[in-house]
């Protein structure tokens, strides 16, 4: 076990995904982890390093006056009335001198993030990588998918016609602000950046980063059983509910849980 637990498997993950073989809890094996019966120290086990405070970020209100009709309270009366998937959506940044960051967009329901290079942190590359999406998915698939996408105030979220208008004519989503500073209102998202720092350490350099990397975390993330999923991982929840070419089309795949790496060797080449 422990050269999975040094790949940044939790113990959880571990118990569940080899119960006939180990015949042990999460909480035995923690205890032989603690007691120093394995090779596996506490060291290795994730979340053991205690985490600073967060500093909260100010984000300047959005001054666009095409933002009536977005606002959180719009959100929550249009999806009280309309029985779709919630997609929230933000950006994870680098080195502060890099130009590229990355986009995520995260199903609420079943756990499952996507991970999207951008070349650099402007509306101009989010509506871009919309507009990408859309010719890989089909204007239905997308719209099916995609129905409604919460965010925060940042400038890169600012073309809101620009995410909402479909290549193809008319509408494929519908695009939703959370109140300034309040991130919490999208707080699924910001914590399934947790995992991602675990490959991507705070300071990593995305300037490096391919498309095929960020597909690599994506595919290892979302393979990772959640005790909030009842012992299943995203994608097998996701698999579940949408339709199979999404995933094709968009190249993802489940790994292996006994392969699953949330450690920056995923991505030593």
């Amino acid at each position: 076990m422990s050269p999975r637990i040094k790949k940044g498997q939790s113990l959880y993950h571990i118990a569940k995904n080899n119960e006939d073989e180990l015949n042990i809890s999460e909480s035995t094996l923690r205890r032989l982890v603690m007691a120093g019966e394995m090779d596996a120290g506490i060291i290795d086990l994730p979340q053991a390093v205690k985490r600073r405070k967060r500093k909260v970020r100010i984000v300047p209100k959005l001054k666009n006056p095409k933002k009536t009709g977005h606002l959180y309270s719009d959100f929550k009366k249009y999806f009280s009335e309309n029985d779709v998937p919630v997609v929230q959506m933000d950006c994870v940044v680098g080195k502060k001198e890099d130009s590229r960051v990355l986009l995520t967009l995260h199903f609420t329901q079943f756990h499952m993030q996507l991970i999207f290079r951008l070349k650099e942190h402007t509306s101009k590359c989010v509506t871009d990588l919309f507009d990408s999406l859309e010719k890989k998915l089909g204007k239905e698939l997308f719209a099916m998918c995609f129905p409604l996408i919460l965010t925060d105030n940042g400038n890169e979220f600012s073309n809101i016609d620009g995410m909402e208008k479909s290549i193809y004519g008319g509408k494929r989503t519908n695009i939703f602000f959370c109140e300034p500073n309040r991130s919490d209102q999208k707080g699924q998202c910001e914590n399934n950046h947790k995992l991602i720092r675990t490959i991507l350490p705070k300071g990593t350099s995305f300037s490096r980063l391919t498309n095929k990397d960020t597909l690599l975390v994506t595919n290892h993330i979302n393979s990772y059983v959640r005790k909030s999923l009842f012992g299943k991982s995203p994608f097998e929840t996701a698999m579940n509910a949408l339709p199979a070419e999404f995933f094709t089309k968009l190249k993802l795949k489940r790994i292996n849980e006994s392969d699953v790496n949330l450690t920056p060797k995923l991505l030593k080449h």
